[in-house]
């Protein structure tokens, strides 16, 4: 458990975005549509205009965590099921050329226990791109770690670089505060076993206020992920990151599919959220 002033400022943060991002979707989806337990009464309502619901229906998302709008898995179906549509033109770090998407996806580890679920699966001739995406669950506290099957975990060729950040973890479990290293190496690890011969590229993608930049918990979280990126490298499973307003940026810049502005424009209407400094931060 993290205890101190660093904890304690990130946690006062963790509430002070969540209050700002509850406030705005609250706003714009409608409060009559909100339960007492602060989700959506029908999880399709956590899609903005334009989305294709027929994709929702198909692919059999988890309506459970479709139900709450302040979290990855909605983000990424927003951002992402559309797509499905026409794979071939979607550009996802620096790669285009997919053939097929596919959501809520898990790729054991080898270690027993239930691996965490990669939003988006994005496959390619050469490989593939997948997802893990944040909300403004990075800026909460985590309660689990990694087991300690993960330090007698058989890795193949190419993995090393993650397996070196596990052991790191697990003899430092406070030396990332901010990024939540634990869950992005069990995706590493899992896709890796999963996808033995194909490069891969593993795709952290997470929300920021517009006013992030002025806020030191986001820049030390930004500096965790450029430290985290440059200990895998070399990897057969290589680490990228991108705000999702980084990303949608870089959809406004292409020229088809014609719904994708408008969705990136109700996407910025939905979760643009600027907040205060809160105090002592």
């Amino acid at each position: 458990m993290e205890r101190g002033p660093v904890g304690g400022r990130r946690q006062h943060l963790a509430a002070h975005v969540g209050r700002a991002l509850d406030a705005a979707l609250r706003a714009r989806i409608g409060p009559e549509h909100f339960g007492l337990d602060g989700r959506l009464h029908d999880s399709r309502l956590s899609l903005v205009d334009g989305i294709d619901v027929a994709l929702l229906e198909r692919n059999r998302l988890d309506t459970a965590r479709l139900r709450q709008p302040d979290s990855g898995a909605v983000l990424a179906a927003n951002s992402f099921l559309n797509w499905q549509r026409c794979p071939e033109k979607l550009v996802l770090a620096g790669i285009s050329g997919f053939r097929e998407l596919h959501f809520e996806t898990r790729c054991p580890t080898g270690v027993r226990g239930t691996p965490p679920t990669l939003e988006l699966i994005a496959l390619h001739d050469r490989g593939l791109v997948a997802v893990s995406a944040r909300c403004v669950e990075y800026l909460r506290r985590r309660s689990g770690g990694l087991a300690p099957g993960y330090a007698r975990l058989a890795t193949p060729p190419g993995l090393e670089p993650w397996l070196d950040l596990v052991w790191l973890v697990l003899r430092e479990p406070r030396r990332f505060r901010h990024v939540d290293v634990p869950t992005l190496a069990k995706h590493a690890l899992g896709l890796g076993r999963t996808f033995p011969r194909r490069g891969v590229t593993l795709l952290y993608l997470y929300l920021e206020p517009a006013n992030a930049a002025a806020l030191p918990p986001f820049r030390a979280h930004r500096h965790e992920l450029d430290e985290v990126r440059r200990r895998v490298e070399g990897s057969q499973v290589a680490l990228a990151a991108r705000t999702f307003h980084e990303l949608w940026a870089e959809w406004e810049c292409l020229g088809d599919p014609r719904w994708l502005r408008g969705i990136v424009t109700r996407l910025r209407a939905r979760y643009d959220v600027a907040i205060g400094n809160p105090g002592g931060l």
